[in-house]
């Protein structure tokens, strides 16, 4: 079909048009998100050093994630959860779509659906 890839093809009639244009984004913004996401590390592994941890493996980055946000920024997860209850999530959901887009959502029991919460 005249196309190295299939990169190729897809790219062809979207923005980016070609592996290359990707490729140089992709270089680009790890070179300036290296940086921050260098100092975030550091972060983790202080915080696993105080645990006697000299090295962190990729089972330990969510523990010490949490541990980071407690200690440093005083937020913990268990406290924001009943805020991103599904109900409250969804409800919020349909408000933005409303304000932004001017839509609006109408419960109706006249279509056929495959389970009940849909």
């Amino acid at each position: 079909m005249g196309y190295n890839t299939h990169a190729e093809y897809v790219l062809e009639e979207r923005m980016a048009e070609t592996p290359t244009v990707v490729d140089e984004f992709l270089e680009d913004l790890r070179i300036k998100a290296q940086p921050a996401a260098q100092r975030d590390f550091n972060m983790l592994k202080e915080i696993a050093a105080q645990d006697g941890i000299a090295e962190i493996e990729k089972w330990d980055s969510t523990y010490y994630s949490e541990k980071l946000k407690k200690e440093r920024f005083d937020l913990d997860q268990e406290l924001l959860r009943p805020y991103f209850k599904l109900e409250n999530v969804l409800n919020g959901a349909f408000e933005v779509a409303g304000k932004l887009y001017g839509l609006t959502f109408e419960k109706t029991d006249e279509i056929d659906v495959y389970h009940e919460d849909v």
